[in-house]
């Protein structure tokens, strides 16, 4: 199985139907749940590398407590239903410019358009904050995420 991720990149313009799910901001208090979370999305996909729980606590808490990229928190999401996160998207700047850090919609919610709802209300709010291109690495065996991201624009970039 390939491990090199490919490039991915969009001109951001803004985005319709940001309607369709409740979202909240991210902060630190949600490591541990959005950890649980992306580890019920990844298990038995090819983004899942056998990642332990705290791991992915130590990978998103990075991300979130601004250690390897600094977390966008007005461009990052998650969607919840009684406290349980079902889907997020945590955006971070990163060599000059905004990229997906992680998104992952949870195994029971899969089909029902989070990811991409989520997507489009993240390149929405980093289109009227003024950045002008989205960037993600995708694992290129993952072609539900490939065909999302194209859908919505995104063209593989070098």
């Amino acid at each position: 199985m390939s491990t090199v991720k490919i490039k991915m990149a969009l001109d951001l313009k803004p985005q319709l139907g940001l309607d369709m799910f409740e979202t909240k901001f991210i902060y630190s208090i949600d490591i541990f749940e959005l950890a649980a979370a992306m580890q019920d999305a990844f298990i038995g996909t090819p983004d899942y590398l056998g990642e332990t729980l705290e791991e992915l606590i130590d990978e998103i808490s990075d991300v979130v407590d601004e250690g390897f990229a600094p977390l966008i928190k007005e461009a990052s999401y998650r969607i919840e239903h009684e406290g349980i996160t079902e889907a997020a998207i945590l955006i971070s700047f990163y060599q000059g410019q905004p990229l997906v850090s992680e998104i992952f919609t949870t195994k029971a919610h899969l089909g029902k358009g989070m990811a991409s709802f989520l997507l489009r209300k993240s390149i929405n709010s980093l289109y009227y904050l003024g950045y002008p291109k989205l960037i993600l690495y995708v694992h290129p065996d993952n072609a539900r995420a490939i065909k999302i991201y194209e859908k919505l624009g995104f063209r593989r970039d070098k």
